[in-house]
């Protein structure tokens, strides 16, 4: 009944459930894990895109019913044998009702007595309730006499099946009751059948129902394995359940990495030939370390099966040949995967299947390819392929420490040549701002801006800079050409230098601050996460101690050299205090000796890295008991050691507090 046109699910496997917020996929850091291990088949969302579109709604009773429960409310038995005379069909609700008060005083013997009486009526006397009467009888049999609630569960589709009313889906529920006997006996052919048929008849429960009997089937005999293996519709389903489970060395799945090997090499010792199932199958003894049968499975499915091409370029990277995986993957992409159903989200290992996003295939196929890419020195067409798979993160590290301003300037101008950009207003909504936020090309366009500003190249970064970030840039440039130029007054110099130490402070993260390390402005500065050249090897210690085998896709020299060169000075946690510390110092330099003011600056350019950085700090505090002891903040540092809590009253006191 499964074929391979079934949508798939597959999923990345991440190393842990981690406290805090979720971060997205990072391909980069990934390294060998993302380069050489397959996703996994997450198996309830592929069922679910086997389910039709069914409609439906509120259970709507006949006219006849109201009429009945209107006329048991009136007056006694009189009314009651008069209504039977004048509207016969009314009976079956009134056995029915006497059933259901009987089986839910476990007189069960009463029940299916008042349900037999029901069902011995004429057609047109019963059709209202002959479904549930059946039904409940196969539930009244269920534990005791399986075998006679088969019988009935079966007579109860009959019944559908001819035409009588069925507005609870009764018909539907009576297979999944069905097949949990099956599955109780053993017969999983059966149970599985029947639970398929289930879920494709619209029947949202069928889907744990499934789930349930894929765990049994992990402890089946070896029979019964080879049996599941040659009936089509079970094999495409436990090859699917068997795929969803990740690699045996990093998960305790409940399936079993046992049972996951038994059946891959099952599915050999029968000579399976499922040609439209093959890419599913390879996948799965991908996924289980039998990388043989994996190469034979995805040569059968062809070179138009997109899961097929994605074992191909696995089995390829594995080798080393990492510029044919490439081409592969590429090849993957053109296939146009999202158009064929398939989806992808992500697996937290050591759990069964919290998958908590989704994205799709042609996503994750750049991702993979970006990073082989970049391997390879090909850092303007791995940037390319993030930014197409929308994997920000991964692109902001080669936009920004990659690739070379010019060279990043050059690859924003060949695919997005300047366009008018939306200023994000104040009073804009939220949802507005975090879409403009969110859009790849106003991201590298900033983040190329604040790259120039670090370099001094101010007049190149205006033209990359959002609108509303325009005049700030521009009062800094000109607060520290007037702030270093000797010709000015030291006076005037100092004021323009102070201005443009808080302007780096206050607005630093968005006019010079690193989208990744050291400032992280991808999180707002409020996280840090792992430097992309210290990727994985996705590979366990080896027993004997012995170092794991070199990364296949570790950073080249040239990368590592051209991250070096694009590092930010200095290379601290947002380092653009610094940078505006430094130029309160310089600042301060021009300011005379035991003026408040001069000590009120020296208080608030410490305050900026005191907590970070408290021996960065120190001079700051020094030289304010030095230069200005005989000032209130003076006595204060002098007497704390320290920098003061406070400040006094004046022009800098409220700069002064700040930290």
């Amino acid at each position: 009944m499964l074929t391979a046109a079934v949508s798939v699910v597959v999923t990345i496997v991440a190393a842990a459930l981690a406290c805090g917020p979720f971060f997205p996929n990072r391909f980069i850091t990934g390294g060998d894990m993302v380069a050489t291990q397959l996703a996994s088949v997450n198996f309830r969302s592929m069922l679910k895109d086997l389910t039709p579109k069914v409609s439906g709604g509120a259970v709507k009773l006949e006219g006849a019913r109201y009429r009945y429960v209107e006329e048991m409310s009136g007056n006694g038995a009189d009314i009651q044998n008069e209504s039977r005379k004048e509207h016969p069909q009314l009976r079956q609700f009134q056995l029915y009702d006497l059933g259901r008060e009987c089986y839910s005083k476990k007189d069960l013997t009463g029940a299916c007595a008042a349900w037999a009486e029901l069902l011995a009526l004429p057609a047109e006397q019963n059709h209202e309730r002959a479904v549930w009467a059946a039904y409940m009888t196969g539930r009244a049999f269920h534990a005791t006499e399986p075998s006679k609630a088969v019988e009935w569960y079966q007579r109860t589709r009959r019944l559908e099946a001819t035409g009588y009313a069925d507005r609870l889906g009764l018909a539907t529920a009576s297979i999944g009751w069905e097949a949990r006997i099956a599955l109780d006996r053993h017969d999983y052919i059966r149970a599985i059948g029947l639970y398929t048929e289930q879920y494709v008849a619209g029947d949202p429960s069928a889907q744990e129902s499934i789930v349930t009997t894929m765990r049994a089937i992990s402890h089946a005999t070896a029979p019964q394995i080879d049996e599941l293996a040659r009936n089509r519709n079970a094999r495409t389903l436990v090859t699917a359940w068997v795929a969803a489970r990740p690699t045996a060395s990093i998960t305790n799945d409940i399936a079993g990495p046992d049972f996951c090997v038994r059946w891959v090499d099952a599915l050999a010792r029968n000579e399976i030939k499922d040609v439209p199932n093959a890419a599913l199958v390879a996948w799965a003894a991908y996924q289980n370390g039998r990388f043989d049968l994996a190469k034979s499975w995805s040569e059968v499915a062809g070179a138009d099966s997109t899961m097929g091409q994605w074992v191909h370029s696995k089995l390829l990277c594995r080798e080393g040949k990492l510029d044919d995986a490439a081409k592969v993957l590429a090849h993957v992409i053109r296939l146009q995967p999202d158009r064929n159903g398939l989806k992808l989200g992500y697996w937290w290992g050591g759990h069964e299947e919290y998958g908590w996003d989704s994205e799709l295939p042609s996503a994750m196929a750049h991702g993979e390819l970006g990073l082989l890419l970049l391997t390879r020195r090909h850092y303007e067409e791995a940037l390319g392929s993030f930014l197409d798979g929308k994997h920000w993160s991964d692109a902001e590290y080669v936009a920004e420490r990659v690739l070379k301003p010019e060279e990043l300037t050059a690859f924003i101008a060949s695919r997005w040549p300047a366009a008018p950009q939306q200023a994000v207003a104040d009073d804009m909504p939220d949802d507005m701002r975090d879409n403009l936020r969110d859009n790849l090309r106003d991201n590298l366009r900033h983040l190329c801006a604040r790259r120039l500003v670090r370099l001094g190249r101010f007049d190149e970064a205006q033209a990359y800079l959002p609108a509303e970030l325009k005049l700030v840039l521009a009062q800094y440039q000109a607060a520290l050409a007037t702030g270093r130029d000797p010709k000015v007054a030291k006076a005037k110099r100092a004021q323009a230098l102070i201005t443009a130490a808080r302007i780096g402070h206050n607005d630093g993260m968005s006019l010079m601050g690193t989208e990744g390390e050291p400032d992280f402005a991808i999180w707002d500065g409020n996280f840090e996460t792992g430097h992309p050249l210290l990727r994985s090897t996705g590979r366990e210690p080896q027993e004997d101690g012995k170092e794991p085998p070199p990364l296949l896709v570790r950073a080249s020299r040239d990368e590592v050299e051209r991250v070096k060169s694009s590092d930010s000075n200095p290379s601290k946690r947002f380092h653009y205090r610094y940078v505006a510390a430094d130029l309160a110092w310089e600042a301060a330099v021009l300011m005379p000796d035991g003026d408040p003011k001069t000590a009120a600056l020296l208080c608030e350019a410490g305050g900026w890295i005191k907590f970070a950085d408290p021996k960065a700090a120190d001079r700051f505090y020094k030289a304010l008991v030095r230069r200005c002891g005989d000032t209130e903040l003076g006595k204060q540092a002098d007497k704390l050691r320290w920098f003061p809590k406070a400040v006094t009253t004046g022009e800098n006191a409220e700069h002064a507090a700040q930290d």
